[in-house]
């Protein structure tokens, strides 16, 4: 249901709706949520199907980072289908003051930063976490720029970025105690007139219009059951899952209720989804190339292109060698010559052993070279039949002992002889791989905020193609 001026805050269910959404709906879509701090994307996200989103404990910052959560889920033909849910870090985030990377600007231009790294080329849903209030304050006027943003460069007059945003009320249980009757008597609980009419003040001016662009915005309170104080617990706790449910009170493990809440909300977004028209264009005064929305007011106006971490190395892949001087040498040792009794066939012992019938043998002394036992060589100064490192002593066939590099032939005991780039691992007098900004001395400055007063006040002028 729109929102209505007398009842904004919208809790009944379309029944039929209900029964008709599936998960089968979740499929197709791309859900971006976003809005202050601890108000409960992350819870979900996991709602929805990123089980591995992380939920934080109280109302302090736990989403640090932009997650693009994919959740897979089967249609009814058993066909796999995903959506993408993008989580991001709250505004007014309780880290701001210390962090000044968790601005509100800066947390902007991560979203569009990661969703224009993602691919997300369209949104069919836009959840806007907020707090109850009564107050059209400037807090709300600036997420609600931001949501107007997400359309701007889309040139259709019929795209209303307020059509596909469901405006989620929660918070903590109330102090007063005249509550229990659910949200028309909750006073403030329930109260989103500050966030509505913040919004509605911003799409009339940004599009110069009286008409209520609002009118299809739907909205859902939610406080979860575990959150009510023990004596609230103890009046409530008979009630059924419907009865708290058709008050805006959940479980906090009724995952499947709460999910089929949302689906029944998000009916129809996507047959109108907001196009992104994400592009990345130059500005013509820094070096800064990204999508105008992402752009700061600050420019990095002197970029230069450099090696970020320079190495000294040696050229090459390392081999193992004997770098000493080679020596031939005999694994064994050498037999001395010497002399042995051998047979002697000469005529003269040949009559005296037949003259004694063969009583006499006549034998003669015969020298014997002298030779090395492992390679039978007879030089005793021969330099040796094996090779051996002069450094090491080991076989030259065996592993080595000094690392050479095979590119420069250097061993580890000359200075390196070459300054590679660790990053792109060229050579570091070629160009270099990385832009720093000369000024502030901040590597790929195009994707940080600007450090000089240059300023991207006229898109036109300052970004081109």
């Amino acid at each position: 249901m729109p929102i209505d001026a007398k009842h904004p805050v919208i809790m009944d269910v379309d029944k039929a709706a209900e029964r008709k959404n599936s998960h089968t709906n979740l499929s197709q879509r791309c859900i971006l949520a976003v809005g202050d701090t601890g108000l409960g994307k992350s819870f979900t996200a996991k709602v929805l199907g990123a089980e591995e989103a992380e939920i934080g404990n109280g109302t302090g910052s736990k989403t640090a980072s932009v997650n693009v959560y994919t959740i897979k889920v089967a249609n009814k033909n058993g066909e796999n289908k995903s959506t993408l849910y993008i989580d991001t870090p709250g505004f007014a985030d309780t880290n701001a003051d210390t962090d000044k990377s968790k601005t509100d600007e800066e947390t902007k231009r991560r979203i569009f930063n990661n969703m224009l790294k993602a691919g997300v080329t369209n949104l069919t849903t836009i959840l806007w976490f907020v707090k109850p209030g009564i107050k059209a304050d400037n807090m709300y006027k600036r997420q609600a720029e931001f949501i107007e943003s997400l359309a701007m460069g889309y040139n259709n007059n019929n795209c209303n970025v307020w059509d596909n945003t469901i405006i989620v009320i929660k918070d903590e249980e109330p102090d007063t105690e005249d509550t229990v009757g659910g949200p028309s008597n909750a006073g403030s609980l329930t109260n989103a007139d500050g966030p509505i009419q913040a919004a509605r003040e911003i799409a009339q001016k940004l599009h110069n219009t009286e008409d209520d662009r609002l009118s299809k915005t739907r909205c859902f309170f939610i406080l979860l059951f575990e959150k009510f104080r023990a004596k609230r617990k103890k009046d409530m706790i008979e009630k059924s899952s419907d009865e708290l449910n058709k008050l805006g009170f959940y479980r906090e493990n009724e995952h499947e209720r709460i999910r089929k809440r949302y689906e029944s909300l998000m009916e129809n977004h996507i047959e109108h989804p907001i196009c992104l028209n994400l592009k990345s264009v130059k500005c013509s005064k820094c070096s800064e190339k990204t999508d105008p929305r992402i752009a700061g007011n600050k420019c990095h106006s002197e970029v230069e292109l450099i090696h970020p971490n320079i190495k000294s190395t040696h050229v090459g892949d390392v081999e193992l060698i004997h770098s000493g001087c080679t020596q031939y040498y005999h694994r064994s040792h050498y037999v001395a010559a010497t002399t042995k009794h051998v047979m002697d066939h000469n005529v003269i012992p040949w009559v005296v052993r037949i003259g004694t019938l063969g009583m006499a043998n006549p034998t003669k002394l015969e020298f014997v070279n002298g030779y090395w036992s492992c390679c039978r060589n007879i030089d005793a100064n021969s330099v040796g039949c094996q090779q051996r490192c002069g450094f090491c002593s080991k076989e030259i066939t065996d592993r080595g002992c000094v690392r050479m590099y095979k590119g420069c032939k250097h061993t580890d005991d000359v200075g390196p002889c070459n300054n590679t780039c660790v990053a792109c691992r060229k050579s570091s007098d070629t160009e270099g791989c990385t832009e720093k900004c000369k000024r502030c001395n901040k590597h790929n400055p195009s994707n940080l905020p600007g450090c000089s007063e240059v300023g991207h006040d006229n898109v036109e002028h300052d970004f081109f193609k």
